[in-house]
């Protein structure tokens, strides 16, 4: 991964005047203790290497890229002029911690590294208490073994790649541009949207950028690492082996945020419930794996979706439970993407003049 850093420079500085003009909280890196200074340096270089990799990217659009001093779970974007994407700086920590208290419990992956000196945890601990735990970074655990120490923070990096790919797809793919335009002519007093946007909308571009996301994350390459090496099975090519576990790091990192499809078949958020969202992006995985001809797609989604369900329900005392995905993937699930396939099919030709980079799906309806 070989960036400009005089490039990475005057993103963050055109970031942070963004930021400050929209009254949000840049976080000033120089202000950062050294050690987690480095990890948001790294964290940049990343963020720019993921934007400027995109294929039919116009060279004359760029975006600036940075950090919010805010602890939630959230990432943002928008388009005055150049797009701009930024990440809460809780969202570097939280899935660092999340996925290092996955990889020290040695009932986890046991097929990494060496995982004799790991711990399994005195007792469970639930979806709620983990979410706490991480977000306020009360969490001392970290794996033992450092095979699997590296794997936790590759994991972390992978999900976190995704957040800004999700950011980035809603700049280049025209959305943010969109909207921006729309709300000039005015909002819906109901739903405070622009007129001419509604829930169903918003969930489709979010369908969109989920899509644009999994896509891209599933043409990242690790070069190499210890653990790419440690088969589950020896009918699992390493290639394979390695998109096994970012399908992992996406199904554990969603599991956290929601674990139960409350919402499936529902139109009154912005946003479709998670194990809606993720069906959707394992499906898209699998269609990237094809493209690049990989054999048995089908079964290397099944098992990384089985490791991380494995592993959420060993960490919450639970055991495997497939019922969300499977609710998610089943007559509701179904229905309820074909909405939203059914509204791309509207809103599409109104992002086709504001696309950056990539490509829109095409309409199927």
């Amino acid at each position: 991964m070989a960036v400009d850093l005089n490039t990475v420079q005057l993103r963050l500085e055109k970031f942070e005047q963004i930021a400050r003009a929209l009254k949000k909280p840049p976080l000033y890196i120089e202000d950062a203790p050294s050690g987690f200074a480095d990890w948001l340096n790294e964290e940049l270089d990343r963020a720019v290497y993921l934007f400027e990799r995109l294929p039919n990217r116009r060279p004359e659009f760029t975006v600036h890229f940075g950090f919010l001093e805010d602890l939630t779970i959230n990432a943002i974007a928008g388009c005055p002029g150049d797009g701009w994407v930024g990440l809460n700086v809780g969202v570097i920590r939280f899935f660092d911690q999340i996925f290092k208290r996955f990889l020290s419990d040695p009932r986890v992956l046991p097929h990494i590294g060496d995982v004799s000196g790991e711990a399994i945890a005195p007792s469970p601990v639930d979806q709620s208490t983990f979410q706490f735990l991480a977000n306020t970074h009360l969490f001392a655990t970290a794996p033992v073994d450092e095979i699997r120490g590296g794997t936790a923070s590759w994991m972390s990096r992978m999900f976190r790649a995704y957040l800004w790919l999700h950011e980035i797809g809603h700049v280049v793919h025209g959305h943010c541009t969109l909207l921006d335009q729309l709300r000039r002519g005015g909002l819906d007093k109901e739903t405070g949207l622009p007129i001419g946007i509604t829930k169903l909308s918003m969930q489709t571009l979010e369908m969109d950028a989920d899509a644009f996301a999994a896509s891209q994350l599933a043409q990242i390459r690790t070069v190499e690492a210890p653990f790419l090496d440690q088969f589950q099975s020896h009918l699992m090519s390493k290639r394979a082996h390695e998109l096994t576990l970012v399908i992992f790091a996406l199904c554990v990192g969603f599991r956290i945020w929601d674990e139960y499809p409350h919402d499936i078949g529902a139109f009154q958020s912005t946003h479709h419930s998670a194990p809606l969202r993720l069906a959707a992006m394992l499906a898209v995985i699998a269609q990237t794996m094809e493209l690049e001809g990989l054999p048995d797609t089908g079964r290397i989604v099944a098992t990384g979706l089985d490791l991380a369900e494995n592993a959420f329900g060993t960490m919450i005392g639970r055991g495997l439970d497939r019922s969300a995905i499977d609710a998610a993937l089943q007559e509701d699930g179904w229905g309820h993407q074909q909405e939203l396939l059914k509204e791309w099919s509207r809103i599409r030709p109104m992002l086709e003049a504001h696309v950056r980079a990539g490509s829109l799906a095409p309409s199927q309806y």
